[in-house]
Protein backbone atom coordinates (compact mmCIF):
# COMPACT_ATOMS: atom_id res chain seq x y z
CA UNK A 1 0.00 0.00 0.00
CA UNK A 2 1.33 3.40 -0.96
CA UNK A 3 1.67 5.97 1.76
CA UNK A 4 -0.62 8.97 1.61
CA UNK A 5 -0.26 12.55 2.71
CA UNK A 6 -3.00 15.08 3.29
CA UNK A 7 -1.26 18.43 3.23
CA UNK A 8 -3.14 21.50 4.44
CA UNK A 9 -2.13 25.12 4.41
CA UNK A 10 -2.91 26.78 7.72
CA UNK A 11 -6.21 28.59 8.00
CA UNK A 12 -6.74 32.34 7.76
CA UNK A 13 -4.61 33.95 10.46
CA UNK A 14 -5.10 36.94 12.68
CA UNK A 15 -2.68 39.70 11.70
CA UNK A 16 -4.12 42.41 13.96
CA UNK A 17 -0.83 42.54 15.91
CA UNK A 18 1.35 42.31 12.80
CA UNK A 19 2.50 39.61 10.42
CA UNK A 20 5.75 38.99 12.28
CA UNK A 21 3.94 37.57 15.28
CA UNK A 22 3.21 33.87 15.80
CA UNK A 23 -0.48 34.59 15.27
CA UNK A 24 -3.43 32.32 15.85
CA UNK A 25 -6.41 31.90 13.53
CA UNK A 26 -9.26 34.31 12.88
CA UNK A 27 -12.86 33.13 13.11
CA UNK A 28 -12.65 32.40 9.39
CA UNK A 29 -9.52 30.30 9.99
CA UNK A 30 -11.22 28.39 12.80
CA UNK A 31 -14.14 27.65 10.48
CA UNK A 32 -11.69 26.45 7.80
CA UNK A 33 -10.01 24.11 10.30
CA UNK A 34 -13.39 22.73 11.41
CA UNK A 35 -14.49 22.21 7.79
CA UNK A 36 -11.25 20.34 7.05
CA UNK A 37 -11.77 18.12 10.08
CA UNK A 38 -15.34 17.30 9.08
CA UNK A 39 -14.45 16.66 5.44
CA UNK A 40 -11.35 14.57 5.97
CA UNK A 41 -11.80 13.15 9.47
CA UNK A 42 -14.45 10.56 8.73
CA UNK A 43 -12.68 9.34 5.59
CA UNK A 44 -9.57 8.43 7.55
CA UNK A 45 -11.38 5.75 9.52
CA UNK A 46 -9.07 3.45 11.41
CA UNK A 47 -5.99 3.92 9.24
CA UNK A 48 -2.66 4.18 11.00
CA UNK A 49 -1.99 7.87 10.82
CA UNK A 50 0.20 10.62 12.12
CA UNK A 51 -0.80 14.27 12.46
CA UNK A 52 2.14 16.67 12.09
CA UNK A 53 2.40 20.44 12.07
CA UNK A 54 4.73 23.36 11.70
CA UNK A 55 5.51 24.80 15.14
CA UNK A 56 3.58 28.00 14.32
CA UNK A 57 0.39 28.52 16.34
CA UNK A 58 -1.74 29.04 13.23
CA UNK A 59 -0.73 25.58 11.95
CA UNK A 60 -1.26 23.86 15.28
CA UNK A 61 -4.71 25.48 15.54
CA UNK A 62 -5.53 24.33 12.00
CA UNK A 63 -4.94 20.65 12.80
CA UNK A 64 -6.33 20.79 16.35
CA UNK A 65 -9.92 19.92 15.30
CA UNK A 66 -8.88 16.86 13.31
CA UNK A 67 -6.57 15.81 16.14
CA UNK A 68 -9.49 16.09 18.54
CA UNK A 69 -11.82 14.21 16.20
CA UNK A 70 -9.30 11.38 15.77
CA UNK A 71 -8.14 11.54 19.39
CA UNK A 72 -4.54 12.20 18.46
CA UNK A 73 -2.41 15.16 19.47
CA UNK A 74 -0.59 16.84 16.57
CA UNK A 75 3.17 16.40 16.58
CA UNK A 76 5.34 19.46 15.96
CA UNK A 77 7.86 19.07 13.13
CA UNK A 78 10.24 21.97 12.55
CA UNK A 79 10.75 20.60 9.01
CA UNK A 80 7.29 22.02 8.18
CA UNK A 81 8.07 25.56 9.32
CA UNK A 82 8.19 28.42 6.86
CA UNK A 83 11.58 29.56 5.56
CA UNK A 84 13.44 31.52 8.21
CA UNK A 85 14.98 34.93 7.44
CA UNK A 86 18.54 33.66 7.89
CA UNK A 87 17.93 30.31 6.19
CA UNK A 88 19.38 29.75 2.73
CA UNK A 89 17.23 28.35 -0.06
CA UNK A 90 19.42 25.23 0.05
CA UNK A 91 18.82 24.78 3.78
CA UNK A 92 15.09 25.25 3.29
CA UNK A 93 15.06 22.68 0.50
CA UNK A 94 17.04 20.19 2.63
CA UNK A 95 14.34 20.45 5.31
CA UNK A 96 11.72 19.62 2.69
CA UNK A 97 13.78 16.65 1.47
CA UNK A 98 14.15 15.39 5.04
CA UNK A 99 10.41 15.68 5.64
CA UNK A 100 9.73 13.74 2.43
CA UNK A 101 12.06 10.90 3.39
CA UNK A 102 10.64 10.73 6.93
CA UNK A 103 7.10 10.51 5.53
CA UNK A 104 7.97 7.84 2.97
CA UNK A 105 9.82 5.70 5.52
CA UNK A 106 7.31 5.99 8.35
CA UNK A 107 5.21 3.04 9.51
CA UNK A 108 1.96 5.03 9.32
CA UNK A 109 -0.33 4.62 6.29
CA UNK A 110 -1.22 8.28 6.12
CA UNK A 111 0.05 11.59 7.41
CA UNK A 112 -1.94 14.77 7.89
CA UNK A 113 0.49 17.70 7.74
CA UNK A 114 0.01 21.45 8.12
CA UNK A 115 2.46 23.97 6.70
CA UNK A 116 2.79 27.36 5.03
CA UNK A 117 2.34 29.18 1.74
CA UNK A 118 6.07 29.25 1.00
CA UNK A 119 6.74 25.62 1.99
CA UNK A 120 3.92 23.88 0.14
CA UNK A 121 4.76 24.94 -3.46
CA UNK A 122 8.42 23.95 -3.04
CA UNK A 123 7.43 20.58 -1.56
CA UNK A 124 4.90 19.86 -4.31
CA UNK A 125 7.38 20.83 -7.02
CA UNK A 126 9.94 18.47 -5.44
CA UNK A 127 7.48 15.61 -5.04
CA UNK A 128 5.37 15.78 -8.22
CA UNK A 129 7.20 18.24 -10.44
CA UNK A 130 4.45 20.86 -10.28
CA UNK A 131 4.38 23.95 -8.11
CA UNK A 132 0.88 24.32 -6.65
CA UNK A 133 -0.11 27.23 -4.40
CA UNK A 134 -2.82 26.40 -1.89
CA UNK A 135 -5.06 29.09 -0.45
CA UNK A 136 -5.27 29.36 3.31
CA UNK A 137 -7.31 26.46 4.66
CA UNK A 138 -7.08 24.47 1.39
CA UNK A 139 -5.51 21.04 1.18
CA UNK A 140 -4.32 18.37 -1.21
CA UNK A 141 -4.28 14.59 -0.94
CA UNK A 142 -1.12 12.93 -2.26
CA UNK A 143 0.20 9.45 -2.76
CA UNK A 144 3.79 8.37 -2.27
CA UNK A 145 3.75 7.29 -5.91
CA UNK A 146 5.49 9.97 -7.97
CA UNK A 147 3.28 12.28 -10.01
CA UNK A 148 0.11 11.29 -8.21
CA UNK A 149 -2.11 13.90 -6.63
CA UNK A 150 -5.30 12.20 -5.46
CA UNK A 151 -7.31 15.35 -4.95
CA UNK A 152 -7.57 18.89 -3.71
CA UNK A 153 -9.66 20.50 -1.00
CA UNK A 154 -11.79 23.59 -1.57
CA UNK A 155 -10.44 26.49 -3.62
CA UNK A 156 -7.16 24.69 -3.99
CA UNK A 157 -4.99 26.94 -6.14
CA UNK A 158 -4.50 30.61 -6.92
Amino acid sequence: MAKELILIRHGHRDVANGRLQDNDLTEKGIAQAEAFSQTVGDALGKKRLRIVSSPKLRCLSTVAPIGSRLQQAPEILSQLDEQQGDETDEGFFRRIQTFTEDWKQSPEDIWVACSHGDWIPVFLDFLVGQEHHLRKGAWCHLSQNPDEILGFGPKETY
